[in-house]
């Protein structure tokens, strides 16, 4: 039964993402507008590994802006 469900699971899983892999790569929706799952997946892989730190960077909230006080 639990094999069933991890098999249904998966399945399912494929048949949400597939139209979000195709429509931009068939040229149906502009990429810049709608990118493939993939891209979507990698970008996100990429902004969870860039700091480790745990901290946010200093892109983020510049000194200049953020970090002192006016008086």
């Amino acid at each position: 039964m639990r094999a069933t469900n991890a098999w249904l699971g998966a399945t399912g899983l494929a048949v949400l993402l597939a139209p979000g892999e195709a429509v931009p790569r068939l040229g149906l929706v502009g990429e810049a507008y709608f990118p493939p799952v993939t891209r979507i997946t990698g970008a996100l892989g990429d902004g969870l590994s860039d700091d480790t730190s745990g901290r946010p960077s200093a892109t983020c909230f510049p000194a200049g802006r953020w970090g002192r006080r006016s008086r």
